[in-house]
């Protein structure tokens, strides 16, 4: 009967330790598991994701990168495109057709962190798309530049 009951008390005491541990290793694992998500997803936001795409029908840039690019970016956009058609990109969001003085015609949605230009080769001329693919080359080296 003694031997029962000391079975019991050891018993029950080794369960306790076992919670005790399983809720340590939980507690581990959780944390672990915060900071490694944290870690990768601010190691995300300085990426940049910049592609250029034609086919017969169209020249589409989008490009994605941390929202402190933005100024950059708009700033580089009224440079090339801006100053010559009396436009300012700069401090604003787009999401629209855009003529330009030249008879270019193409469609932007620039927002924080975000571009996106497509071009119909029907309605623009080979030197609009040339111009375009040239922009694309600027763009890239604003974006991975410090």
């Amino acid at each position: 009967m003694q031997c029962i009951s000391l079975y019991i008390i050891f018993a029950s005491s080794f369960k306790n330790v076992i919670i005790k541990i399983m809720k340590n290793v939980l507690l581990i694992f959780a944390t672990i598991s915060c900071i490694a998500y944290v870690s990768f997803r601010y190691s995300q936001k300085n990426d940049v994701d910049l592609k250029l795409s034609e086919d017969k029908n169209k020249i589409s840039i989008s490009a994605k990168f941390p929202n402190d690019k933005t100024p950059k970016v708009q700033s580089f956009l009224t440079e090339e495109l801006g100053d010559s058609n009396d436009l300012s990109f700069e401090n604003s969001t787009i999401d629209g057709e855009i003529g330009l003085n030249d008879g270019s015609y193409f469609y932007m949605k620039l927002a924080e962190g975000r571009l996106k230009i497509e071009m119909e080769r029907k309605r623009n001329s080979q030197t609009a798309y040339k111009r375009l693919k040239k922009m694309f080359e600027g763009l890239k080296t604003v974006l991975t530049s410090n």
